[in-house]
């Protein structure tokens, strides 16, 4: 059985060992959803103990049930649970080695070790625990938010934004344009399909070509659409072969656009086409 050895280390002048198998690193985060709130509750209220509280101010501090009610703590787990699924789905699970990266980044950059202390303290100074409930949280966000959508600087010096998460159960199927010379947005057409985990190329002829997509529920497609910047529209054209997402698009020479590798739900491994 292969183990992984999480540790908290930096600043904090503390190190925690736990040998533990890999797969509880991503399968941890699906564990009860009362010990889930149990775990996030205890990190609320270290952070309400360094809330400032005006001294000119009658009244107490409230209490953590006051700051954050059971139902936002609620969705709060709810939410990064629901993030930490949606990168399984999308093939891109978070792995031991980015929760212990994670880990070690907040406890070497932190300027205030003393305070990183109390919620690893409530968490019991389990390194597994912080992993899931402190580390996990921050990381699936991130990722989240790096890898959904494509940008593409046109000729015109506007940048089309297409598709991505609104939030991870809503793939979307919308695309935006920003002026840079305004800084404003101009919301265009949608396109017949939500794209996450698409590419977007930029031919010779200034269009914007996207193709492939992760569809909600983890399922590929091999549809292609093309921008028209002209009048802001798009049309589908013909589909690639394979259904694919997480693949390339390279611009070659001769004006033609090669679509390599990726995955798809029949192949979950890295596909070798093009």
């Amino acid at each position: 059985m292969q183990t992984r050895l999480y540790s908290v280390l930096g600043k904090l002048g503390l190190t925690l060992l736990l040998a533990t198998d890999v797969a509880l690193s991503t399968t941890a985060a699906r564990q009860s959803r009362s010990l889930s709130l149990a775990y996030q509750r205890a990190i609320e209220n270290v952070y309400r103990q360094h809330r400032i509280w005006p001294q000119e101010r009658p009244d107490s501090k409230p209490s953590s049930g006051a700051v954050m009610s059971q139902a936002q703590l609620q969705e709060k787990v709810i939410k990064y649970l629901r993030n930490s699924q949606t990168l399984d789905d999308c093939q891109r699970p978070i792995t031991a080695d980015q929760l212990q990266t994670e880990m070690n980044r907040m406890a070497e950059h932190t300027k205030q070790p003393g305070v990183l202390r109390e919620p690893f303290a409530a968490l019991g100074n389990d390194p597994l625990v912080i992993a899931e409930c402190l580390a996990r949280p921050i990381l699936s966000e991130r990722l989240i938010r790096d890898f959904s959508h494509t940008a593409t600087l046109l000729r015109s010096g506007k940048v089309l934004v297409v598709g991505g998460f609104h939030r991870p159960s809503e793939f979307l199927s919308s695309a935006e344009l920003y002026d840079p010379a305004t800084g404003t947005w101009i919301v265009t057409r949608s396109l017949s399909t939500a794209r996450v985990e698409h590419t977007a190329t930029l031919p010779e002829d200034g269009t914007v070509l996207v193709a492939g997509t992760l569809f909600n529920g983890g399922t590929a497609s091999g549809s292609v659409e093309r921008y028209f910047p002209a009048s802001r529209s798009w049309a589908s054209i013909s589909s690639l072969h394979t259904a694919r997402y997480l693949h390339t698009a390279t611009l070659l020479q001769d004006g033609n656009v090669l679509i390599a590798g990726g995955v798809n739900e029949a192949s979950p491994d890295p596909l070798s086409r093009a």
